[in-house]
């Protein structure tokens, strides 16, 4: 219920020490979505895609919870 996310999101990450006393953080796995689909920079659909507006908060309609209650 909502719109899709941010796809900011890369899956868990290990440190890798450098020579130089730095380190480094890469993922060891990507997130993947319900139908196997890497997510990170795409992000994931709902499955009932719903667009707030501003104007909808400011008149006190919270229109994604809405839907959520009309499908329950």
């Amino acid at each position: 219920m909502g719109e899709r996310t941010a796809g900011a999101v890369s899956g868990p990450s290990s440190d890798f020490l450098l020579d130089d006393g730095g380190v480094i953080a890469l993922p060891v796995a990507f997130m993947q979505g319900p139908a196997g689909e890497i997510v990170d920079g795409i992000g994931v659909p709902p499955d009932d895609e719903v667009h707030p507006t501003s104007a909808d908060l400011a008149a006190g309609h919270d229109i994604v919870l809405e839907k959520a209650l009309q499908d329950l």
